[in-house]
């Protein structure tokens, strides 16, 4: 499986770089409302993300992604491999 780490994308750079992609992976300690991952969503990529702020709103464990809790490596790889 291929990966890629974007950083800072323009929003027209989003579009063009979720297309090929199957899952969003953010690892976050603390976030708002997580408008990338909005933006994965409804391009219908999965979301990985922090059991933390918004991502606990818009994920449905199982159904359109993953959450785990942050700083736990582990669990963070086991829910990738789901």
């Amino acid at each position: 499986m291929d990966c890629g780490v974007f950083g800072w994308v323009t929003p027209n750079e989003v579009k063009v770089s979720f297309k090929d992609c199957v899952i969003l992976l953010m690892p976050s300690s603390a976030e708002g409302i997580p408008i990338v991952g909005v933006r994965a969503l409804a391009m219908g990529l999965a979301l990985v993300g922090s059991r933390v702020g918004g991502f606990i709103e818009i994920v449905e464990q199982g159904k359109n992604g993953y959450l785990f809790f942050p700083e736990n490596s582990a669990a963070m790889q086991l829910e990738l491999r789901n």
